[in-house]
């Protein structure tokens, strides 16, 4: 594992790494080289992103994770899917991974387009693994059966989640807060967890205050 991060903060940045946007001020760098120094095509190669709304095509859920793939062994697809969360669905159908679906994953719910989408990103076993709100249409039940099984996969990428939800930083060790294009903070998972709940338990105390003195004006 070479580093697990989340970014808290804006979409903007994974479309920056990827190189779908070009940075107007400032540079990224990619094991210490410039991203504009690198083909886009390169990059996107080594990165396997999953967005917030997954790209499906009308197919087979198997022709949907092997995209990007085609030469994946049938070991490591069945091994990206039970990660993701996809076997669980498709095992519900006699077709399993046969089942075919519509353009854009019709007849599938949001969280399932989003397990196709990570365990297309898994198969093909990328050197970086970049999540943009990926369990953003998922239950409970379904998000926290991925972060345990991903947490066992022993991913041997650079992990960067790109999220607001808390639940998300057990995958990582690092945390970077961005707010209007700037990172704010910048530390481990335990201090942000810490100035979180301060600041969770000072807003709750100015709103007792505030009460208070609402109750004590009206009185």
């Amino acid at each position: 594992i070479q580093s697990h991060v989340n970014i808290t903060g804006n979409t903007t940045i994974g479309k920056l790494i990827t190189k779908l946007f070009q940075p107007t001020d400032g540079n990224i760098f990619l094991d210490r080289v410039e991203v504009g120094q690198l083909d886009p095509a390169e990059v996107r190669e080594n990165i396997g992103l999953v967005t917030q709304d997954p790209w499906l095509i009308a197919g087979s859920i198997e022709q949907n994770v092997l995209l990007g793939a085609p030469n994946a062994s049938t070991e490591h697809m069945l091994r990206a899917c039970e990660t993701a969360g996809v076997s669980d669905f498709a095992n519900q159908s006699g077709d399993g991974l046969k089942q075919v679906i519509g353009e854009r994953g019709d007849g599938l719910s949001g969280g399932q387009r989003q397990a196709i989408s990570i365990a297309r990103a898994l198969v093909r076993n990328p050197p970086i693994l970049l999540l943009d709100e990926p369990t953003s249409a998922m239950d409970a039940r379904s998000e926290a059966l991925l972060i345990s099984r991903l947490k066992k996969s022993e991913l041997n990428a650079t992990l960067v989640v790109i999220t607001h939800r808390t639940s998300l930083l057990a995958l990582v060790d690092r945390v970077l807060v961005v707010d209007d294009g700037k990172i704010v903070a910048s530390g481990s998972v335990e201090a942000f967890l810490s100035a979180s709940n301060k600041k969770a338990q000072s807003a709750k105390g100015k709103d007792a205050d505030q009460v208070t003195n609402d109750r004590g004006v009206a009185t």
